[in-house]
């Protein structure tokens, strides 16, 4: 059976690797003066970035794949991944230069607000970035900074520049992987093209009756890709998410079977009504609480129904906001906006760009008329319940009247 170790935290690899720590929440290694080591495989608890510096496919392991190393190759890995490989008998020498840094050091830092926008960190096994001469040297000149400050005389600055030049360089990391991504055009552009057949041909089958609309994650998983890396990599090519391209096939697909003259208006009125929307897409369910239970279980189709729902009514605010002039206020009302707590809370957090906060202990009330919005919101957002029957009552009075 496969051995892996537990490293929680900076220390305990700087333990494992024989080294000081003159940090305890970040690290620099120069990793041709670590003493040689055995291979083994190890669960880390915090982030590592590898610029490893000549040709080694046989000297690291992610999951139960090997990197596709080169000369110049940077790769990220992050809390809870395995890396490493099983002990072969043989001690071998690394070379190059390792970033170590723990979550807690980015905690009430602007680079812990966005790190998950840094996906290479869930990339995979053959999607390591590739470094010319030139950006190699950019990516130590980070690392020197990093270790110099780290091992200087520290102040109250310290942990910001620390964070500071971390972020520095993982955006760097975007742009070196933004040029990859131009270069591997033609490498794109066959995924792509294999991405489209793929929908194609699972909309000719049976499998949406089944199993609702593709996920992400599945069709990166049909095209060998990490869903991270195939996200990234649809968005450059198309301009639109993995998520929205799928979604648009989708309703590409729909249009088409409404135009089928052999369907009638019942059998029309009937898909989209009680077979559409988040039922469509999860192939579950059209009740939120259920979507929400299958969720918190980790259903991939009933989480992704609920990320187009919310989404899409963040971009439809957003797009009316913008076509009025300016909302005076936004109105949230009806079964999710009255109760369902946590589809409305995400759309209010989707606000943000709007300068709109989301008021969390308000959030707690269900099926009372109150101001869901903090106070120093830009626009105001208010739960308002519906009321069908005093409506009714009032008009059917106003006809009874004249």
């Amino acid at each position: 059976m496969e051995k892996i170790i537990k490293l929680n935290t900076v220390k305990d690899y700087n333990d494992f690797l024989g080294i000081d720590t003159p940090h305890p929440l970040v690290g620099v290694i120069d990793a041709s003066k670590i003493k040689p080591l055995h291979h083994i495989r190890k669960s880390i608890g915090f982030y590592v970035i590898y610029l490893k510096d000549i040709k080694c496919a046989d000297q690291i392991k992610y999951g139960r794949k090997f990197y596709d190393f080169q000369e110049e190759t940077l790769v990220f890995a992050a809390p809870g991944q395995v890396i490493g490989n099983d002990d072969t008998g043989e001690p071998f020498q690394p070379k190059g230069w390792w970033l170590t840094f723990q979550p807690e050091l980015l905690h009430g830092t602007p680079l812990n607000r966005h790190m998950q926008d840094y996906t290479f960190f869930s990339y995979a096994v053959n999607e390591a970035l590739h470094l010319s001469k030139q950006e190699r040297q950019t990516v130590i000149d980070c690392m020197m900074k990093i270790d110099d400050e780290i091992k200087g005389a520290t102040d109250k600055h310290s942990n910001l520049i620390v964070v500071s030049a971390i972020e520095l360089l993982l955006n760097y990391c975007i742009r070196f992987y933004d040029r990859q991504f131009i270069t591997r055009k033609k490498e794109n552009k066959d995924a792509l093209s294999s991405f489209e057949a793929l929908l194609n041909d699972y909309f000719m089958s049976d499998k949406p009756s089944k199993f609702g609309t593709p996920t992400v994650a599945y069709c990166a998983d049909q095209l060998h890709l990490s869903a991270n890396y195939f996200g990234d990599l649809i968005k450059k090519e198309t301009g639109s998410s993995a998520q929205e391209y799928i979604l648009t096939k989708t309703m590409d697909t729909a249009k088409e079977l409404l135009a089928d003259p052999n369907k009638s208006v019942s059998d029309v009125l009937t898909m989209l009504n009680k077979e559409s929307g988040v039922l469509g897409i999860s192939g579950l369910s059209n009740d939120y609480r259920d979507l929400l239970e299958e969720e918190d279980a980790g259903n991939e189709a009933a989480h992704n129904a609920l990320e187009v729902l919310v989404y899409r009514v963040i971009k439809y605010i957003g797009a009316y906001h913008t076509a009025i002039g300016g909302a005076d206020a936004i109105a949230l009302t009806a079964g999710a906006g009255e109760n369902n707590l946590v589809v409305r809370g995400r759309i209010v957090e989707g606000l943000s760009a709007l300068g709109i906060k989301l008021n969390k202990e308000a959030n707690t009330v269900r099926g009372e008329e109150l101001l869901l919005s903090t106070a120093d919101s830009s626009i105001p957002v208010w739960v308002v319940p519906t009321n069908e029957e005093l409506k009714i009552a009032r008009e059917t009075a106003a006809v009874v009247e004249k």
